[in-house]
């Protein structure tokens, strides 16, 4: 945890920032609180008892809960008192950045922080929201109330006793909404990973070309490790890969044994590939013969 969080000045001006200030000082307090405090987490998404924001912050538990709820109808945030858990919807772009590229070291260190979360209602939300921008591979549904990003609570009201376990919450703006993602399906890796999404979506285009059914969970694992796939390398992996299947009839024929998925994805086998600049009516089967200059360590 670093010494200090991240408020950019557009808080006080922007328009989530007046609606707080709008409800007074104890809200205005509160929201510094949930961005800055020492027991925060970069993803705006960590574990937060109510008697301790009470304690760190100077306000009454009673006030600190209306401070809560009106900064989270504000669009803000929300609040779980049965898992005692916070989630800043923005903190995470403000601490970490709106986007990261897939190579970054950023992406494993988000990946770990968010699997290791403990159970509550904001995994799933959370995942929603920026699957894309940090590469999340995986989506946690976790129990309790319905998504925030879907539907908000009703406002906590005076009758509401310490003891009833609420919910506060905002709907986010349809702008800071990510697609949809609940019935999204993964492909279990050999390594208890989850391809999911685009890569999901890649993984199986490569695995139809490649068309050598055997392997597939550790062809997984090593197709999720390839840094940086763009659109641009999978239409070359693919193409490659179609080339692979085409001439693996000849190979077995000549007594050689096929690469496995697995292996020629870790390989870089695409790489390999090489276009013969002669015509088909030459005579001379040029895939073959640099094939056997590869099997011979001569190329």
């Amino acid at each position: 945890m670093s010494d200090y969080g991240m408020v950019l000045g557009t808080f006080w001006t922007g328009q989530t920032g007046k609606k707080i200030r709008a409800e007074g000082k104890d809200a205005m307090i509160v929201a510094l609180y949930l961005m800055t405090n020492p027991h925060r987490s970069a993803l705006g998404l960590y574990y937060l008892p109510l008697p301790l924001i009470s304690h760190e912050t100077g306000i009454p538990l009673q006030g600190t809960k209306k401070a809560l709820q009106s900064i989270f109808e504000a669009g803000f945030g929300a609040y779980d008192e049965a898992s005692e858990m916070v989630w800043v919807y923005n903190m995470a772009r403000f601490q970490i950045a709106p986007v990261l590229k897939e190579s970054d070291n950023r992406v494993r260190w988000i990946n770990t922080k968010y699997m290791e979360l403990p159970n509550n209602p904001f995994l799933q939300a959370f995942y929603e929201k920026y699957a894309e921008a940090f590469h999340l591979n995986c989506c946690r549904k976790g129990e309790g109330v319905q998504s925030p990003l879907k539907a908000p609570s009703k406002p906590h009201t005076d009758t509401d006793t310490d003891t009833d376990k609420k919910t506060y919450t905002a709907s986010v703006p349809d702008a800071e909404r990510a697609p949809t993602l609940i019935n999204e399906k993964f492909y279990p890796t050999r390594k208890k990973r989850k391809l999911t999404g685009k890569r999901l979506e890649s993984f199986n285009r490569f695995w139809d070309v490649f068309n050598y059914k055997r392997g597939k969970a550790e062809a997984a694992d090593a197709w999720l490790e390839i840094p940086e796939l763009t659109k641009t390398l999978v239409d070359t992996i693919c193409n490659a890969a179609e080339a692979e299947a085409k001439r693996r009839d000849d190979l077995v024929g000549e007594g050689q044994t096929p690469k496995m998925a697995e292996g020629w994805i870790r390989g870089r086998r695409w790489e390999d590939e090489i276009t013969s600049t002669h015509s088909d009516d030459d005579g001379i089967d040029w895939e073959r013969i640099e094939a056997e200059r590869r099997e011979a360590g001569l190329s």
